[in-house]
C-alpha cells in the first residue's frame, strides 16, 4: 500500500493501488510534483492496478501525489484518490549528529587566537613600559 512518509535511499520503492477501474483497462500514472510518467498497467480482473516505483538516494524531499488515470474510466476520483506521500531524507548514522548551526570548532579556535593575540600585546605593551621607566 501507498506509503504515507517514505525515507528516500538505495533500493526504497513506493507502491500505489488503484481501484475500482474496467478490468483489462490499460491506466497510467504520473508521479507529481516533479512530475515523471510511471510504465502503463493493465487492470486485472477485479479492476485494481499497482505501480512500483524507486524513491532514490536523489529523489527530491517533501510532499507528491501520484496522479491515476484509466484509459476508459479516466482520471481516478478524488474521493479514492489515496497517493499522496511525503519524501525524507534518511536520519544521519549512528553516533552521529545531523550537521546544523556553525563550526563550534572553527569558532573555539578563533577565539582561543583571539585571546593569544591580546596577551601577546598586552605582554608587549607592559615590557615596553617597564623598558621606558628604566631609562
Amino acid at each position: 500500500m501507498t506509503q504515507t512518509r517514505i525515507v528516500r535511499g538505495t533500493g526504497v520503492t513506493q507502491v500505489v493501488v488503484g481501484t475500482g477501474f474496467e478490468p483489462g483497462e490499460t491506466v497510467s500514472a504520473t508521479v507529481l510534483s516533479t512530475p515523471f510518467e510511471l510504465a502503463p498497467v493493465v487492470a486485472d480482473a477485479a479492476g485494481n492496478v499497482r505501480f512500483t516505483f524507486p524513491v532514490g538516494p536523489t529523489f527530491e524531499l517533501g510532499a507528491h501525489r501520484v496522479e491515476v488515470r484509466g484509459s476508459v474510466s479516466g482520471e481516478l476520483p478524488t474521493d479514492r484518490e489515496r497517493t499522496a506521500f511525503t519524501v525524507v531524507a534518511a536520519p544521519a548514522g549512528p553516533g552521529t549528529l545531523p550537521a546544523t548551526g556553525g563550526d563550534l570548532n572553527g569558532l573555539a579556535l578563533g577565539g582561543l587566537g583571539m585571546a593569544m593575540l591580546i596577551a601577546g600585546a598586552a605582554a608587549l605593551t607592559i615590557r615596553r613600559r617597564n623598558t621606558a621607566e628604566e631609562r
